[in-house]
């Protein structure tokens, strides 16, 4: 064997690093189709508040439906390795929606800071898997009863922030 021979090894585990190391970042940036069914999908990015809500899911849910947390805010998976993570640029388009497994989420969570981005995302969403349990958090109250006219199986959370999801509990 020549030293072209060890030249060629290295250059193709070097490849296969760079590859692996580019996947694994694109999980962790939300570029990556998710690959789940039966799922909690969660539309929104509150910080503290969804991360607190996330750890209420986590801990009600061990071991039964993984989370997968969607969000249009330029941030990172905050729980890399617990929870799934999908970015897109609107709640809205099909092609990037489909990364969530949209179709196949037993509940979807809309949890946005802006009650019309939140009213769209429900509809659109009800649209997609009208088998989900729908769980939408508004500012506006006035928007629950418009949302349940037209998705009576929506649930709207009362607006009051984050002691709202202790009395939370989801269907299966």
């Amino acid at each position: 064997r020549g030293l072209g021979d060890v030249y060629k090894r290295q250059a193709l585990l070097g490849k296969v690093a760079t590859e692996g190391v580019e996947y694994w970042r694109a999980g962790l940036l939300g570029k990556r189709r998710v690959r789940v069914d039966n799922h909690i999908l969660m539309l929104g990015w509150n910080e503290q508040r969804t991360i607190h809500l996330i750890r209420m899911l986590q801990h009600e849910e061990t071991g039964k439906r993984p989370i997968v947390l969607c969000t249009r805010s330029d941030i990172e998976n905050p729980l890399p390795g617990e929870i799934n993570f999908v970015k897109v640029n609107s709640y809205t388009d099909g092609k990037e929606m489909e990364k969530t497994g949209i179709e196949s989420a037993s509940c979807i969570l809309i949890d946005n800071p802006e009650d019309d981005i939140t009213l769209s995302a429900a509809l659109y969403c009800a649209n997609r898997n009208p088998k989900a349990h729908l769980l939408v958090y508004f500012k506006d109250e006035a928007l629950s009863d418009l949302l349940h006219k037209h998705c009576p199986n929506s649930e709207c959370i009362p607006a009051v922030g984050a002691v709202s999801y202790t009395h939370l509990t989801l269907p299966t």
